[in-house]
């Protein structure tokens, strides 16, 4: 029997054509879906192709083990970038591997540093600073001092200090600055961390600091004020940035009059000019570490001790000089190499995509195909027995719809544990129940028509009646809801990954990594590209059920005279 449409069938589709934003979105869809069938030729570690010895390998379709190219590998599958790597590929051009446009999988972990600028960073901080804190009251007296403070302001001891005026220690205009705080404070007076340099009785430059204070009770010590002495600015570390060459890129201010740099008037270019003309002791010792550090594309931090000679009193400070180069930490921003970027565990997000669109639209297809085929069954049923058929399956389903789905998803979770098939079927016996309700009452309505009455008069059976002449009137429902419940499906597998209670790692899904990007809310690819991705998807499967509702809408067909 050849199939054919009918003549209002052939106007529908015509009509469908006609509407361009929704013809080709499908056309977008379809074309989309298609090519992530085959995924794997697009994004995989594996390569597509090998040439080894005049003989070619297929690793896709086939298993190799690593001595089918290696007389020592093991039995185990070929790790294929690192044989690339081997001599036998690099050394001879007669053996090569192909890879797809996309040379990772979806649940490969990325192990190179890429995308890493090839720069160090340079701390130097002085071990032996000396520190202090004191603590006064609201007339601005001394209570009591700890640490280093009788060195600081070149006194005999601590002890000294108790009961004093600030104007005992401090030059005249930074005592007034430390009582109007002061005084800020015991009004309650809510204030951030306070910074700023100061001058001693003496004449000598020093760092004061006050921490943030948010109003309420003070210590019965009074206000606390910490005191460090003068070396550039206590309150940000002195830092340089270098190139692979030890040219210098950048520097924080004062960064070389706290090493000593004696030439300060001439900028200089290299870093071992300034490391040279320096106060730094075994300057020698430093620069082969740097340079060892970026031979050898050394990633770890490395801090190193060495001494000065302190201008003032002639004895040798210690400095701590850290050697820091940027380390990649997933997730990591995208890169030449990774143009999506990397998620939390380091694998390649375009990947993910492709491979979590894929396994979307694939899930959605057949929960949608699965439930509206069992939601038409009963629809069916109900809505040509009706009576106390119909009445008796209308009660049991809205028992059956009373349960909530998520808490069933979660109990068979815990029992079976996750999986795809467990997933689709759990949600399937909940996802037919709105599609039975349109049946039923298409039917319901249907088999009133003259022309169905006309097909009982002749003997014709009952099963011939509804696939003959009901079924095909029936259909506008399930055609016209089809999108939408394949909208309604992706969205609910993306929510289920969201909240946990989907597929189970490492299965790509935008759901898992739009829950990434909660967690990681600095990492902005990681709810960028996937949200991007969710949002074109439901998108055009709108824009194909706009197109499908308006071609299929009967009533449009009806002209009233």
């Amino acid at each position: 029997m050849k199939f054919r449409f009918s003549p209002i069938a052939k106007k529908r589709i015509q009509k469908f054509k006609n509407i361009k934003r929704s013809y080709y979105s499908l056309i977008i869809l379809a074309t989309l879906y298609f090519i992530s069938l085959f995924a794997e030729f697009i994004a995989n570690d594996n390569p597509l192709i090998i040439k080894f010895n005049n003989k070619f390998y297929f690793p896709i379709f086939k298993f190799y083990s690593e001595r089918d190219f290696l007389a020592d590998g093991e039995l185990t599958e070929a790790n294929y970038k690192k044989l690339n790597e081997h001599p036998i590929f690099t050394e001879n051009k007669k053996n090569y591997m192909i890879f797809p446009i996309i040379p990772f999988s979806p649940n490969e972990i990325e192990k190179v540093e890429h995308g890493l600028k090839n720069e160090m960073t340079i701390s130097v901080r002085k071990k032996n600073m000396l520190t202090g804190i004191i603590y006064v009251n609201n007339e601005n007296k001394i209570n009591s001092c700890r640490y280093n403070i009788s060195e600081i302001f070149e006194i005999e001891n601590n002890e000294e200090l108790a009961g004093k005026s600030i104007t005992y220690i401090f030059e005249s205009s930074t005592a007034d600055t430390i009582s109007q705080i002061i005084k800020s404070r015991y009004n309650q007076e809510k204030s951030q961390p306070l910074k700023f340099l100061g001058q001693t009785k003496s004449g000598k430059t020093i760092n004061i600091r006050f921490t943030s204070f948010d109003g309420g009770r003070i210590s019965s010590r009074g206000i606390n004020i910490r005191i460090n002495e003068d070396e550039s600015n206590f309150f940000i570390t002195p830092k340089i940035k270098i190139s692979k060459n030890l040219d210098i890129i950048a520097q924080s201010q004062d960064f070389f009059r706290f090493i000593g740099y004696s030439e300060n008037n001439n900028m200089p270019i290299n870093f071992i000019d300034v490391l040279k003309n320096s106060k730094l002791q075994d300057t020698e010792t430093l620069i082969t570490k740097i340079t060892d550090k970026f031979k050898n594309n050394i990633i770890e931090t490395e801090k190193i001790l060495t001494n000065a000679i302190n201008e003032k009193n002639g004895n040798l400070d210690e400095y701590e000089i850290e050697l820091y180069k940027e380390k990649m930490k997933f997730p990591f921003k995208p890169t030449a190499r990774h143009l999506f970027g990397l998620d939390e565990a380091g694998r390649d997000i375009l990947a993910r995509l492709i491979y979590a669109f894929r396994l979307s639209l694939t899930f959605g297809l057949i929960l949608v195909f699965s439930a509206m085929s069992f939601g038409f069954i009963i629809g069916a049923i109900q809505g040509y027995a009706g009576g106390i058929i119909d009445i008796t399956f209308q009660r049991l389903i809205e028992i059956w719809a009373a349960i909530p789905f998520l808490y069933v998803i979660i109990l068979l979770g815990d029992i079976f544990g996750k999986g795809f098939l467990l997933l689709l079927i759990c949600y399937a016996i909940f996802n037919w129940i709105g599609i039975s309700y349109y049946i039923r009452a298409e039917f319901l309505k249907i088999k009133q028509f003259q022309y169905i009455e006309a097909a009982r008069a002749i003997g014709l059976p009952w099963y011939k009646t509804i696939f003959r002449h009901i079924l095909p009137n029936s259909l506008t429902p399930i055609i016209s809801f089809l999108p939408f419940s394949l909208m309604a499906a992706i969205s609910v597998l993306s929510a289920l990954d969201y909240l946990g209670y989907g597929l189970p790692a490492p299965t790509p899904s935008w759901g898992e990594l739009l829950g990434q990007a909660q967690i990681h809310k600095d990492a902005w690819w990681l709810i960028l590209f996937p949200a991007i991705t969710l949002f074109i998807t439901m998108l055009l499967t709108v824009f194909i059920g706009e197109g499908i509702r308006e071609a299929f809408d009967h009533k449009k067909m009806i002209k009233y005279k």
